[in-house]
């Protein structure tokens, strides 16, 4: 059973990896026609720079008060192991999925709770999106 879950879910990743490779070849954000995107960059220092994202754009407030956005420091003495979490249950299935390229990341999104998901500790939490930014990552 754990062998056909991981070949599955290797499966799903390594679909996703080449159509996201497809879709970087042949898209950019200038054929999407996306030209009111709020502009941003990774410059520190600069007057849309990363201590500044909180003030370009209304929706993104939390990005210069947030506690909580990526890249989380993680440090090695505050990390509390906990041996009584149950099983990491996966339940992906194959089904559609649009990929988005803004120019500040690639996005793929999933049919609304059509992938399966994980769950944990009896909560689940569905597959719905994932992205990367570029060119950062």
């Amino acid at each position: 059973m754990i062998m056909g879950v991981k070949n599955s879910s290797l499966t799903l990743v390594s679909f996703s990896c080449l159509l996201l490779t497809l879709f970087l070849i042949t898209v950019n954000a200038n054929e999407l026609g996306i030209d009111d995107e709020t502009s941003y960059s990774y410059v520190v220092g600069a007057k849309d720079g990363p201590e500044n994202w909180g003030n370009l754009n209304p929706s993104w407030r939390l990005c210069g008060t947030g506690k909580t956005q990526s890249p989380i420091n993680i440090v090695d003495c505050e990390v509390n192991f906990t041996q009584s979490l149950a099983d990491l249950n996966r339940k992906y299935h194959p089904t559609k999925v649009v990929l988005k390229n803004n120019g500040h990341e690639i996005q793929v999104e999933w049919e609304k709770g059509e992938a399966g998901g994980i769950i944990i500790n009896g909560d689940e939490f569905k597959l719905l999106q994932c992205h990367w930014h570029i060119p950062a990552e």
